[in-house]
């Protein structure tokens, strides 16, 4: 991947992108020969937690992303706190106090906000503007999110935090096994969820919906989907 970034950001826009992308290095990831090509054409058949159909589609590459995304916020907001560079407090306070009122305005009219407000990693004064940049991948990390949340909050797992559920997910990109965090979805929103979160034909919004109706349901004691 070619690695760039703003130069008014100081570099930490640079560091985001070199993160994610080493992420996705140290990811797992496995080839195989296209029956249809030449003896010496590959395709990833899969990466990280993305797998290919019968169809030929690569699936999950939206959840993969999320994790890949996540992992590179823990990452760099880890290097932050440790004050490895300098961040100009005024600037990010101000910066998060504007994503919080656009979050309020946007969920006022039942839609997602812009951004979270501590989403923003960076932000410089530029000709009396605040630039600010942000971690990705926001709807896709949501259905990440709400997924480690609800299987602590379900006890469906046994962790003893979210953090710890959400390292299950970080081991299934890293190492390729994803039949754990198949099993805790599925446990937690009932069966066929996983295939639900992997259906990238659909918005992540639209998936969002589908696993919270799922749990509602299955807290009605409903079976995860209506009869068809």
């Amino acid at each position: 991947a070619l690695v760039g970034g703003d130069p008014r950001m100081g570099g930490i826009d640079f560091q985001h992108t070199l993160i994610h992308e080493l992420l996705h290095g140290k990811s797992h990831v496995r080839y195989q020969r296209v029956p249809s090509g030449s003896p010496d054409t590959f395709q990833e058949e899969e990466l990280g937690v993305a797998r290919r159909n019968q169809n030929g589609e690569l699936r999950f590459m939206g959840f993969n992303e999320a994790i890949t995304e996540a992992l590179t916020k823990r990452t760099m907001l880890g290097i932050r706190d440790r004050k490895d560079y300098e961040v100009r407090d005024d600037l990010q306070k101000l910066a998060e106090q504007v994503a919080t009122s656009r979050k309020k305005v946007s969920e006022s009219k039942n839609r997602p906000g812009d951004v979270e407000p501590d989403d923003i990693y960076g932000c410089v004064e530029d000709g009396g503007k605040i630039i600010t940049q942000s971690f990705t991948k926001g709807d896709e990390r949501n259905i990440l999110r709400f997924l480690v949340k609800e299987i602590y909050r379900t006890k469906t797992s046994g962790h003893a935090s979210p953090d710890a559920v959400f390292d299950e997910f970080a081991s299934a990109m890293v190492n390729g096994s994803t039949k754990q965090i198949e099993g805790l979805i599925n446990q937690t929103f009932g069966a066929g969820a996983w295939e639900v979160v992997g259906d990238d034909s659909v918005t992540a919004g639209e998936r969002l919906v589908s696993l919270e109706s799922r749990l509602r349901r299955i807290g009605e004691g409903l079976p995860p989907e209506p009869e068809r």
